[in-house]
């Protein structure tokens, strides 16, 4: 019991004076007997200052743009293009129809009147479509879409091991 008076003893020490009704109320009794704010009060003046700081960038933000209106639209521009252009980033599925919907519109033309070259790709990618080597990544705001050597399922030695895989030299060949 004694060991035990001892630790609470340093606990009362080491973090002030509390007791469960304190604690219940959110509240923390100082050594000198002064309440300290709960932190429900904290968080609401914490929350209060940020609304606050908004509102100073966002009146700062509109004197900025009174006074220098073409270099707001350029920002306003810039901006609304990058919000469309992220929220028109197609993904890998997208992609898939958009290709099946050219491949038809290409094989409604007759063969003799087609473009070869556009005729060969377009049959290339469907091949790599079907064998899923046709990959994607996502950059936010555009992708890029590559032909891989392999199936993402594939477990074939030449597929997984890094040693054989291309470096970044061999991209220019």
């Amino acid at each position: 019991a004694a060991y035990i008076k001892s630790g609470m003893n340093r606990v009362k020490q080491s973090y002030g004076r509390f007791s469960l009704r304190s604690l219940w109320k959110n509240e923390k009794i100082e050594e000198g007997g002064e309440q300290t704010k709960s932190w429900k009060r904290k968080l609401g003046d914490y929350l209060y200052q940020i609304a606050d700081d908004y509102k100073q960038v966002a009146i700062d933000t509109a004197g900025d743009a009174r006074s220098h209106p073409i270099k707001a639209s350029v920002y306003v521009a810039l901006t609304t293009g990058t919000l469309y252009a992220y929220h028109s980033n197609p993904d890998l599925e997208s992609y898939h129809a958009e290709l099946s919907s050219r491949k038809n519109d290409l094989n409604e033309i007759a063969g003799s009147v087609r473009n070869p070259r556009s005729d060969a790709h377009l049959r290339a990618l469907a091949e790599q479509n079907r064998t899923g080597a046709l990959r994607r990544l996502s950059l936010g705001v555009a992708s890029l879409v590559w032909v891989d050597d392999f199936d993402s399922d594939c477990r074939l030695y030449r597929a997984t091991c890094k040693y054989v895989r291309p470096s970044w030299a061999d991209f220019a060949e």
